[in-house]
């Protein structure tokens, strides 16, 4: 007795696999780019910029200072108004922001020797409904003291409110292992009122 053939084996044609497969990818894909590229934003903070030119006398003694870090976590784009942070800020009950940005009138500012050098942008946080301070690059001390109401932000005993700019200067001496170095710092401060900063991953740091 002959045995009983077996039935013909059903398979796929390679095109139909294919384009199954490309179907699946395309779905589990999208989501993926979806969430990607779709902006995240962070709260609202009020930003008061600032331009720090300093100078440090004699210039032929080494200050170590607070430049910094390597790569700044927030960048501001005066043309556009934008403010970004990477996800790697911690932002929740934040409400305010300094951003400084230092110009060195002098050679003899360095960095400490655990540092990679710093990108001459310094970020100070506030929390939400509390004062902030701003401190000196050189030695920690406090220079000026900050109060948010709403938009408008109140030092030294006068308020400016958004768009408003006015001039901070400060002088003080700092004893280093070569001796007093005269430290005078001239601000430049505007208050850009509130923004929500958009939220990037960290990007390459050179």
């Amino acid at each position: 007795m002959e045995p009983t053939p077996s039935p013909p084996e059903h398979r796929i044609p390679g095109w139909k696999l294919v384009l199954v497969l490309v179907i699946i990818g395309i779905v589990v894909l999208i989501p993926a780019l979806f969430f990607q590229f779709s902006p995240r934003f962070g709260p609202p903070l009020l930003l008061i910029r600032i331009t720090d030119a300093i100078r440090a006398t004699p210039e032929n003694v080494g200050v170590t200072a607070d430049l910094g870090p390597h790569c700044s976590p927030m960048m501001w784009d005066p043309p556009t108004r934008e403010l970004t942070a990477t996800s790697e800020v911690d932002l929740a009950n934040v409400g305010g922001l300094l951003f400084q940005r230092l110009e060195l009138l002098s050679e003899n500012f360095f960095t400490p020797e655990s540092s990679t050098g710093g990108d001459l942008i310094r970020s100070t946080l506030a929390v939400d409904g509390s004062a902030w301070s701003l401190t000196s690059p050189v030695d920690g001390r406090v220079l000026a003291t900050f109060l948010r109401s709403g938009e408008n932000v109140t030092v030294g005993g006068f308020t400016y409110g958004p768009g408003d700019s006015w001039p901070l200067a400060f002088a003080y001496n700092v004893t280093t292992p070569s001796g007093t170095v005269r430290i005078e710092e001239s601000l430049s401060l505007t208050n850009e009122g509130i923004v929500r900063p958009r939220i990037v991953v960290p990007g390459a740091c050179m």
